[in-house]
């Protein structure tokens, strides 16, 4: 769900390492890392965590959008790792928590036709991320992008969050 958001943020960081942190090939490789690191601990996380699927996952939204805020206000190579790790760890759980969510919710007969809509969606969105933040980047400052992702993310998480919290008081009550 949130593939287009990494590759916007795989988008971003050669422009924000030489631009911003003023580095080499090598820091953009661990800040590369460090968000790769994050996913792949976000994925094997999800099960720990408490709560109702819908909720975790849009409550991993907004971790994910602050965290990419931060880079866009603070140009310290540790924090921007740090930072990048735990969006990494967020996108890994947003993912596991709602493919979960949408194996359980959605009826076998429609799950071919809902999945390749999903990846179609997905897919399509790609090149029109690329394409957007790429003339942006010669338009505005890599910091600003930063905020700029976190602009687009945070009505969104709100969104589901909202969605979320509906449907779960929906499902204690029954």
């Amino acid at each position: 769900m949130s593939r287009r958001r990494q590759s916007v943020t795989f988008l971003i960081l050669p422009l924000y390492t030489k631009a911003v942190l003023e580095a080499t090939g090598a820091t953009l490789g661990l800040l590369e890392g460090a968000l790769w690191l994050g996913m792949l601990l976000g994925a094997f996380s999800d099960k720990r965590l408490p709560g109702h699927p819908g909720r975790v996952g849009a409550g991993c939204l907004p971790l994910f959008g602050a965290a990419l805020a931060v880079p866009g206000l603070v140009s310290h190579q540790g924090i921007v790792l740090g930072c990048l790790a735990l969006a990494g760890w967020a996108v890994g759980v947003t993912n596991v928590v709602f493919v979960t969510l949408f194996q359980r919710t959605v009826p076998t007969t429609a799950k071919p036709a809902f999945f390749t809509a999903l990846l179609a969606l997905l897919g399509t969105s790609f090149p029109l991320a690329a394409l957007v933040f790429g003339v942006l980047g010669d338009l505005v400052s890599p910091s600003t992008l930063c905020l700029v992702q976190t602009a687009g993310l945070l009505p969104i998480a709100l969104a589901l969050l909202v969605r979320a919290t509906g449907t779960h008081e929906i499902t204690t009550a029954a």
